[in-house]
């Protein structure tokens, strides 16, 4: 070789995490169906071999004692924290239950957790009914039925696209929870999903015994009931689903025996369903944690995979034959009710005006936020929980120095020194006193600032802040509550937009949050949004009429 030339250096590209999911489905068989009380499950088989990537599952981790999982900062709906000290990565399947803490949570999406880190993992509530410590750390439970996870995964697949991170539609899974205890005919006090397997636990352990794990190491299996493809879980190695399979049949089963109906075919079904797995659209997300996050959406099929370290660890897929459309796009309204006049010391007289969607009835009202009565107040901040100026600063003085103090201690220092845009914070204290009321403060993260600059706001952001705080209003039995429209004010002359969309689209976007946990509303029963300006006030009715009668 001549002096001063380099040598030929080969680089072998990884395979994009979409190929290699692709490649995997492709290559799966599936084998002799399995079948009792109208559940039929496909064993699904490698005929390719694939990387292995170290890890333990959550269960073996808490055994170990290489993981605990306790509730972050106090309590959060939507997050647990995770201490993991074990030697490898830990793996969390999506509908993988944990029972605990202050309430029952579910987890959002496959997750793999990184050695030696603290960390913050996106959960959902399956217990509705409670929010109190009954012990400090958590225990896995069963695993979530079918359709509680497809209906998860449609609005965590919406979370990534608006936002970036696997949030689920909170009520949209209590809607789901509460329809599973009324499928198995289960009674619960604090609505919990564990509740629906007690009430059937006889019939799920004889299914479970009769559908036992097959000798000869599947990595995957499909779940067919009620006539269709319901579900499939897939994993790397035999090994992992030998762990998850009793708490798959029993999440399969729970819904298969109030279903019954079998299908002529169902290894060609599954095969099929397989096959159209392989084909459908990817798109990619980083998740939480270790490896890339693939959201496929084809003909008959949903679902997601993780794929790391060149293999695709967990694949969660869930059949559409039949199903629902979004949930988001639902709105369940009942009626328009006229509501009477309100009194205003503006020049103009203003008619109050409201929609009922079932339980809940929204409101347009020429009030002051600071004085109407209700029993909290949904309030635009920032990630520190900052008063700035304006409505913010008033509330901050109204509240008091207990309210700041809470604040300066609540706050994350880290990793993201404050809350994360689209959630809502419940501070303990700093309720606002007026006329007999006390209000407590819901705040919802929708403002940002980056070198001192504000960065505008997006409709989706909006959504989902104002659809946390509904939420967790719910955990608290708020019954009323008054806000007022968000990220819709003219910023001033030399500073940055407050909104990506013009300020009709963002009132809409408040409206829209309220009319959709209207959907599953059971303690909030008023929500009441506050403009004295008259076109402001205007503004609101018009959102709110709009998103009403377009859906």
């Amino acid at each position: 070789m001549p002096r001063g030339t380099n040598p030929l250096i080969i680089h072998h590209a990884t395979p994009e995490p979409q190929v290699i999911l692709a490649d995997w489905l492709s290559s799966l068989r599936v084998g002799n169906p399995l079948s009792h009380r109208g559940l039929t499950l496909v064993p699904v088989y490698p005929t390719t071999s694939t990387a292995l990537v170290p890890y333990e599952t959550l269960a073996t981790a808490i055994t170990s004692r290489h993981v605990t999982v306790t509730e972050l900062n106090g309590g959060s709906v939507p997050e647990l924290a995770v201490q993991h000290r074990g030697p490898v990565p830990v793996l969390l399947i999506d509908g993988d239950q944990v029972e605990g803490g202050r309430q029952n949570r579910v987890v959002n999406t496959t997750i793999l957790v990184p050695v030696g880190v603290d960390f913050t993992l996106p959960v959902s509530c399956v217990e509705q009914g409670r929010w109190r410590e009954t012990r400090v750390d958590f225990s896995t439970g069963e695993i979530v039925p079918p359709s509680v996870r497809r209906g998860k995964e449609t609005s965590v697949r919406a979370s990534y696209r608006s936002v970036g991170t696997p949030r689920s539609d909170q009520g949209e899974v209590w809607a789901r929870v509460s329809d599973s205890l009324s499928s198995a005919r289960a009674s619960s006090h604090t609505s919990d999903l564990s509740d629906a397997y007690t009430a059937r636990r006889v019939d799920l352990e004889d299914t479970r015994m009769n559908l036992p794990f097959p000798s000869d190491g599947p990595v995957g299996v499909v779940a067919i009931f009620g006539g269709d493809v319901k579900a499939a879980d897939i994993f790397d190695r035999a090994e992992t689903l030998t762990e998850f399979w009793p708490r798959l049949v029993r999440s399969y089963a729970l819904e298969a025996i109030t279903t019954g109906v079998g299908v002529p075919d169902p290894g060609g079904l599954a095969q099929a369903f397989v096959s159209d797995a392989s084909q459908a659209t990817a798109t990619v997300n980083t998740p939480p944690g270790l490896g890339q996050d693939v959201r496929l959406s084809g003909s008959g099929v949903r679902g997601a995979a993780l794929v790391h370290g060149g293999a695709a660890i967990h694949t969660a897929l869930f059949g559409t034959a039949g199903s629902c459309e979004d949930p988001s796009t639902s709105t369940g309204r009942e009626s328009v009710v006229p509501a009477p006049r309100t009194r205003r010391t503006t020049a103009t007289q203003l008619t109050a005006r409201a929609v009922t969607v079932g339980n809940l009835t929204v409101n347009v009202v020429a009030e002051n936020l600071l004085t109407i009565e209700a029993e909290a107040l949904i309030l635009s901040a920032n990630k520190r929980l900052n008063g700035g100026s304006g409505l913010s600063a008033a509330v901050e003085r109204a509240a008091g120095p207990s309210f700041v103090a809470e604040r300066d201690r609540i706050v994350p220092t880290e990793p993201s020194n404050g809350f994360f845009r689209g959630t809502a914070v419940v501070p303990r204290s700093g309720n606002l006193a007026a006329d007999g009321w006390r209000r407590r403060l819901i705040h919802a993260i929708t403002i940002k600032y980056e070198h001192g600059h504000r960065i505008p706001t997006t409709p989706e952001i909006v959504y989902a802040a104002v659809r946390d705080a509904l939420d967790r209003a719910e955990v608290y039995g708020i019954g009323s509550l008054g806000t007022y429209l968000m990220a819709t004010r003219t910023a001033r002359a030399g500073e940055a937009p407050w909104a990506t969309a013009p300020r009709e689209v963002m009132a809409t976007a408040l409206v829209r949050a309220i009319l959709d946990h209207a959907r599953i509303a059971n303690h909030v029963r008023t929500v009441s949004i506050c403009e004295t300006e008259p076109e402001r006030f205007d503004m609101a009715w018009e959102a709110l009429r709009r998103a009403y009668t377009v859906g």
